[in-house]
């Protein structure tokens, strides 16, 4: 019984968003086939990770953040000097020094960072997290964990499990080379 309401919850949902009911019918046409459950179940899985992201980008929008900048912030919270270079975030958030030096001229524009010259090479400038930055962080991440418990709270911790391992399995056979 709790299939078929399942099964009748992700059908109305996906049947809810235009897109999906345009690729549906293109899917049908293209294949010939009217049974499309793998399809399906893949249209309510991106469906879903919109929904979330958007959620998600809400949180951040109130806070003026995005997750980069939000890495930055963390990265310089948690480092022992309290301070770092440019090229040291790059390095170690895996990105481009010019998409860091974005990050930090935003960062900069909003009150949460502050550059200082390096006094030992003026070339060099090094980072640090003005007051307020330490506030706002403490802040978005309570307001992200308590999302995700809200999100997450009717479930038990073994359908918790169940889900990241389904997760995990779907994660194994996407393309190593496109990372997001």
């Amino acid at each position: 019984m709790q299939d078929n309401i399942d099964l009748i919850s992700l059908h109305k949902t996906c049947e809810l968003d235009p897109r999906y009911q345009n690729l549906m019918a293109a899917f049908r046409q293209a294949t010939g086939r009217e049974n499309l459950e793998q399809v399906q179940t893949y249209l309510l899985f991106l469906l879903v990770a919109r929904r979330m992201l958007a959620e998600e980008q809400a949180i951040f929008d109130r806070y003026n953040l995005s997750e980069g900048k939000l890495s930055v912030l963390l990265l310089l919270k948690n480092h022992p000097q309290g301070q770092i270079t440019p090229s040291e975030i790059a390095a170690a958030t895996g990105v481009s020094r010019a998409t860091v030096t974005g990050l930090l001229a935003g960062l900069e524009r909003d009150g949460y960072i502050l550059r200082s010259d390096d006094p030992s090479d003026k070339r060099r400038c090094t980072i640090q997290l003005t007051g307020r930055s330490c506030e706002v962080v403490e802040s978005l991440l309570q307001e992200r964990f308590q999302h995700i418990e809200e999100l997450l709270a009717e479930f038990t911790p073994a359908e918790q499990n169940a889900l990241r391992a389904a997760i995990e399995k779907l994660n194994s056979h996407l393309s190593p080379a496109v990372q997001p």
